[in-house]
C-alpha cells in the first residue's frame, strides 16, 4: 500500500453529454486531515467523489498520487493496482445481504489480502467498535438500516485505507451512531488517513474537521478552515441569499 501525503488534482472537470458536472476543481487533500465537502444538491460533490474512487474517470485534468518519501503516481493507477488503498461509504450499503454481518467483514477483509487469526481479529475488533457484536451472525437482510450504515463503514475500513470517501454517512444514524462515526472519523485521521466527507450536516463536533470546500455548480465557491463565519455564509447560500 502507498504511503500517501497528498492527492492532488489540477483542472479537474467531468463532462456528462454537454453538461460539466464538475468544472476545472484544483485541490489538494492532504494525509491526516478530514476534509468535509459542502454544497447543495446537483453541486457536483458524489460527482467528484466518484472521480476521486475511481468509479469515473475525469474528461479533462488529472489527478496524482504524492507519496511521502516524494515522487508522484497517477492516483487512478495507484487505485488499480492497490484497491486496498481506498475505502468507500457511498449511498449504496455495498454490502451482501443474504450474508451475516460477519460473513461481509471476513468477505471483504479476505478481498483485501486479510488471512487467518488477523482476519478473524480484525473482524472482531470492528463488529464490537460498531456495535454489532450480538448481531454478527444474523443476515444483514434482517438489519435496520442504521444497523446496514454502521456495517458499511466497518467494511470501508476493515483493510486500515490510507483514503476514506463517505458520501452521505449519516443516513440512518441514530445519535448513538453519530458519536461512534464521529469517533471512527477522528480514530482514522489520527492514524493518517486521508479523509473526504460529504454531508449536509453541520453541528460536527468542534475539531472533528480540518478543512471546509464549498462546491456549487460544478465548482469549488469556498476552501477554508472550517468555522461559523462559513457556517453562516453557507447556509446564506442554500437559502438563496447573495
Amino acid at each position: 500500500m502507498i504511503s500517501l501525503r497528498a492527492i492532488r488534482l489540477e483542472d479537474v472537470s467531468r463532462r456528462f453529454g454537454a453538461h460539466l458536472a464538475v468544472r476545472h476543481v484544483s485541490l489538494t487533500l492532504r494525509a491526516g486531515e478530514v476534509t468535509l465537502l459542502l454544497g447543495p444538491n446537483g453541486a457536483g460533490k458524489t460527482t467528484l467523489m466518484a472521480l476521486l474512487s475511481g468509479l469515473l474517470p475525469w474528461t479533462q485534468g488529472r489527478i496524482t498520487a504524492e507519496a511521502e518519501g516524494g515522487g508522484e503516481a497517477a492516483w487512478g493507477d495507484v487505485v488499480a493496482r492497490t484497491p486496498e488503498t481506498l475505502g468507500l461509504v457511498s449511498h449504496a450499503s455495498l454490502l451482501y445481504e443474504d450474508l451475516s454481518g460477519r460473513e461481509n467483514l471476513t468477505l471483504f477483509g479476505g478481498l483485501y489480502g486479510l488471512r487467518g487469526a488477523a482476519l478473524r481479529e480484525r473482524v472482531d475488533e470492528l463488529l464490537e467498535r460498531v456495535a454489532l457484536r450480538e448481531a454478527a451472525s444474523r443476515r444483514v437482510t434482517a438489519y435496520s438500516r442504521g444497523m446496514r450504515q454502521r456495517l458499511s463503514i466497518a467494511r470501508a475500513i476493515i483493510q486500515r485505507p490510507r483514503v476514506l470517501l463517505l458520501d452521505e454517512p449519516y443516513t440512518g444514524l441514530d445519535s448513538a451512531g453519530v458519536r461512534l462515526l464521529h469517533d471512527l472519523l477522528g480514530e482514522e485521521r489520527d492514524r493518517g488517513a486521508l479523509l473526504v466527507l460529504i454531508t449536509h450536516q453541520l453541528d460536527l463536533p468542534p475539531g472533528l474537521v480540518d478543512r471546509a470546500i464549498v462546491m456549487e455548480q460544478g465548482r469549488v465557491q469556498a476552501d477554508g478552515a472550517p468555522g461559523a463565519e462559513l457556517a453562516s455564509w453557507y447556509e446564506a447560500r442554500l437559502r438563496g441569499a447573495p
